[in-house]
């Protein structure tokens, strides 16, 4: 009814508000609040992801939809394990940094080996000199850090793909 591209361009700035959304709450944030911000970011995928697979299709002869149906699939499929991957690594370097410099600032003798263990052999409740209690509050503070910055790192691409539909679309009048 609206076209493709407002779709797409209101699928993609709510994938980006909520994953902001979520890069801003704090590790106490309510159920209903949390669940608001996942309907708010299924809403968005449910908008964006049928909109550009139908954009694509759009582009192509008949004759070659399979072949474009296939590798948009192989290529989604691909984008998906790499950017996992990509965000895994991004998160765990970013918690284990932040981990570090929490065990230095406790006081911890050797905190990037005491960080490196906390991540690598989940030992985050046997670091040498602090209470267990301390030493997981330091780890779930470096695990918040690590996932606020995965979640804006996210939704950056997500708001620009979004703007730049918006752009495109009042372009073409």
């Amino acid at each position: 009814r609206h076209g493709l591209r407002r779709a797409m361009a209101a699928g993609y700035g709510l994938i980006g508000a909520a994953l902001l959304a979520l890069a801003a709450i704090g590790r106490y944030a309510s159920y209903p609040l949390v669940g608001a911000i996942l309907v708010v970011l299924g809403a968005g995928m449910g908008l964006a992801i049928p909109a550009s697979g139908a954009a694509i299709m759009a582009t192509v002869p008949k004759e070659r939809s399979g072949m474009a149906s296939s590798t948009t699939n192989a290529l989604r499929q691909t984008g998906v394990a790499i950017g996992v991957a990509l965000l895994a690594t991004l998160m765990t370097g970013t918690a284990s940094t932040r981990l570090a410099q929490g065990l230095r600032e406790a006081g911890v003798p050797d905190a990037a080996h005491a960080a490196y263990m906390a991540f690598s052999q989940n030992q985050a409740l046997h670091v040498a000199g602090l209470d267990p209690v301390q030493t997981m509050e330091l780890f779930v503070q470096a695990y918040m850090g690590g996932f606020h910055v995965v979640m804006a790192c996210t939704a950056t691409p997500a708001l620009i793909a979004a703007a730049l539909l918006m752009r495109i679309r009042l372009a073409e009048g």
